[in-house]
């Protein structure tokens, strides 16, 4: 039943595989349906209700009216060896999962994921970078590394909203919201994150490494409001070059670093689109464009509401995260709790998303104030 709720609400329930053929449930689950069985998604989901409870051993369904169906569910849910209620759950929260992971936040451009056990604040540990190896003579000894901590500190933060899906809904055969409502639920799950990680860059907060803003001149990073200048061949040039002359904390040793990542707010994705897309410098086309190809583009008009000019490089989160995302337990996805009132025949649920963002390490980055 929850299969054919979903498909009725235009969800994917299976994989194919190169050959377009189904082979599993969008839930990693062997696929059970077998061609010329009967589909239960062809019938009204009053008459889904129907026949669930009495396959499930409840015979009075069989002719019961609309308002006594209700009435069985209420009395028998809770008894039934098949619960509507947790079909109902069971349909919503597969859709949720389903939408959720389609969907390709920004964050993973510049940023890495991490876990939490708890809502306890956690130390982040950034530790020195390894010290330059020594020659070793014949014979002679090895010397241990020194390698120090810098941390900062991030906690677990709840988020969440409640919404109800009516009797009414069901007798009116509305299934629509077994897959609008959980898409948008994971559009706005996404849609925190990011609005986590790029506050990182925006607010430019101090770190605690040593206790200076995350882009500073101090940092190598920045180049501040006065000073700065909208994307082009010329500042791009300017930092890479300065993220190449990162140095490591601790050992005094280059980083030699490439910036992967372009990030910038609506206002500026024409400029960067020329400086990324063209063959020749958009700024004099008897030049080759030597950026041509080199950058990810992240364009995100929440960067608007901080400045529509300042812009940021980041490096490829692999070799070095400008921002860490956290979640509860490793658990990236939104979670998704049910429950009934007898007092206006509403099925409610709840949705609850747990996740914190903080300061990778400020030598993946770049800012440009821009004007």
């Amino acid at each position: 039943m929850t299969d054919a709720i979903l498909e009725r609400a235009g969800v994917s329930l299976y994989k194919t595989d190169h050959r377009g053929e189904i082979v599993r449930n969008n839930d990693g689950r062997p696929m059970t349906r077998q061609p010329g069985n009967p589909a239960m998604s062809e019938l009204p989901l009053l008459e889904m209700i129907r026949r669930l409870y009495m396959a499930a051993g409840v015979p009075e369904a069989r002719d019961a009216s609309a308002s006594r169906l209700l009435g069985i569910v209420k009395t028998r849910s809770g008894t039934s060896t098949v619960s509507l209620p947790n079909v109902l759950s069971g349909a919503m929260h597969r859709s949720l999962m389903a939408n959720y992971i389609e969907l390709d936040p920004v964050w993973p451009l510049f940023g890495v994921k991490r876990s939490a056990m708890n809502f306890k604040e956690q130390s982040v540990i950034n530790t020195t970078e390894f010290e330059s190896l020594e020659k070793i003579n014949p014979a002679g000894e090895y010397t241990y590394a020194t390698m120090e901590d810098a941390a900062e500190t991030v906690t677990l933060a709840k988020y969440g909203k409640m919404f109800g899906f009516t009797w009414e809904s069901m007798i009116n055969d509305n299934l629509n919201a077994f897959d609008e409502i959980p898409r948008k639920q994971a559009q706005a799950a996404r849609r925190l994150e990011d609005t986590l990680a790029l506050g990182i860059l925006t607010s430019n907060a101090v770190i605690g490494e040593d206790s200076i803003n995350l882009f500073h001149a101090s940092h190598g990073n920045y180049v501040a409001s006065g000073s700065g200048a909208a994307p082009s061949i010329a500042t791009l040039n300017a930092g890479r070059l300065a993220m190449r002359k990162q140095m490591g904390l601790g050992d005094h040793a280059y980083l030699n670093l490439m910036p992967a990542v372009f990030i910038g707010p609506a206002a500026l994705e024409p400029n960067i689109d020329d400086l990324i897309e063209q063959d020749k410098d958009p700024a004099d086309t008897d030049k080759v464009n030597t950026w041509k190809g080199k950058l990810f583009k992240i364009i995100h008009p929440l960067l608007d509401e901080s400045s529509s000019t300042m812009w940021y490089l980041a490096v490829d989160p692999r070799i070095r995260p400008l921002v860490l995302i956290w979640f509860l337990n490793g658990v990236t996805a939104p979670t998704l709790e049910q429950q009934s009132t007898f007092e206006n025949d509403t099925y409610q649920y709840k949705v609850r998303h747990v996740v914190a963002a903080c300061v990778g390490d400020y030598r993946a980055g770049y800012c440009n104030y821009g004007a």
